[in-house]
């Protein structure tokens, strides 16, 4: 599906939604992030080798919105890590197919990373693959694969994509 047989409405409904979703992450309002998801959610981030391969292996794997709840709570609560800064950029949005209320979308995402004390770099960088259910309350994610281009991916992978 183009954007022309999905509507100009549709597109930037999603264009609004991924920005909110960025912005969320990149201002550590983690409480929020569950909420972009239904609540039969899947997320996953894998290294490209494995995405590939076929192989099931995540960096981070969540099959519900309970586990994504769950994530929030291990990285408030009781994860140990050095401060840093994340921003978050998704381009190349492109809905590429639909069917009824529900749109799988494609885009690009880039994220850098900045220690307090250190310059800031590239952390992650791939494709994200998404399946998104289109409801009156607004958009919201059934599906959510964050596939990395690299195989080696940073131990500092402790906040969402």
């Amino acid at each position: 599906m183009d954007m022309q047989s999905t509507g100009s409405h549709t597109y930037e409904t999603l264009r609004a939604f991924y920005t909110d979703y960025m912005i969320v992450l990149d201002d550590f309002d983690l409480e929020k992030w569950p909420d972009f998801f239904t609540d039969d959610c899947f997320y996953r981030v894998t290294a490209k080798e494995n995405w590939d391969a076929g192989n099931a292996f995540s960096a981070m794997r969540c099959e519900s919105k309970g586990m994504l709840i769950d994530r929030v709570v291990g990285i408030q609560q009781t994860m140990m890590f050095a401060p840093r800064y994340l921003r978050r950029f998704q381009s190349a949005l492109k809905v590429v197919d639909g069917e009824g209320d529900t749109v799988s979308v494609r885009s690009n995402f880039l994220c850098i990373q900045t220690l307090v004390d250190e310059p800031s770099e590239v952390a992650f960088c791939g494709v994200a693959f998404d399946k998104v259910k289109m409801l009156d309350s607004g958009p919201k994610l059934i599906e959510r694969i964050c596939v990395l281009d690299t195989e080696m991916i940073l131990n500092s992978l402790i906040y969402p994509l």
